[in-house]
């Protein structure tokens, strides 16, 4: 379920990501998905990050989220990824968005963390942490590009295989790498990496990488 979802009473989107007591800063206010336009509630736990869900009696409207169902581990990775990137110096000055909307031939999709740089570059961040297919890597990266945008693997779990990362360095222009925890959350480690890559983020559980793909 989604990080970001419409205020019925603004019609402006609302990153649950930004407050850190969300029912409270958010308390009373109505919220709509943006994708299915169904009614949304805050949910969040001990061991779940704050995020929308959809309430109960909705399940007939076709919706992207609910077609995706990410993970804990998946919201936790971009969350951590859009984070890390806003206070990276190496990225100073970028617009970075989390769930941003591109309609491509195979319909709309949301990408995971969309960033922008002040001289027009514009990136797709993807956490996969779930199995994919090299078919399944190109069909997406060509639908980004179709949209102007380069994307960027983070890759994780069972997608953090020797073949994927081959196919990243060879046909991306930038790799990133999560190591996961799954019964925790995903972090992203500051620590300074060893062989040229630059390490973004904070945490102590789980730890990622950006680097380019091609040296």
């Amino acid at each position: 379920m989604p990080f970001v979802a419409i205020r019925e009473d603004t019609r402006r989107k609302v990153d649950i990501t930004d407050y850190e007591s969300p029912k409270v800063a958010l308390g009373g206010v109505s919220f709509v998905c943006r994708d299915c336009a169904a009614p949304m509630v805050i949910r969040s736990g001990d061991f779940v990050s704050p995020h929308f869900a959809h309430k109960p009696g909705y399940e007939d409207r076709p919706c992207w989220f609910r077609r995706v169902a990410e993970s804990e581990a998946h919201r936790e990775a971009k969350r951590r990824i859009a984070a890390a990137l806003t206070n990276s110096d190496f990225f100073k000055g970028g617009r970075v968005e989390i769930e941003y909307p591109i309609d491509t031939e195979a319909g709309r999709r949301y990408i995971d963390v969309y960033m922008e740089l002040p001289d027009g570059r514009r990136y797709a961040h993807e956490a996969q942490i779930s199995g994919q297919g090299i078919a399944e890597f190109a069909e997406r990266s060509q639908a980004y590009r179709s949209q102007g945008l380069e994307p960027v693997w983070w890759l994780g779990g069972p997608a953090r295989t020797r073949e994927n990362i081959v196919w990243v360095k060879q046909h991306c222009a930038w790799l990133g790498e999560l190591d996961i925890t799954y019964q925790e959350r995903v972090i992203i480690d500051e620590r300074d990496g060893s062989d040229g890559a630059t390490s973004i983020g904070s945490g102590s559980v789980g730890r990622g990488r950006y680097q380019p793909a091609r040296a």
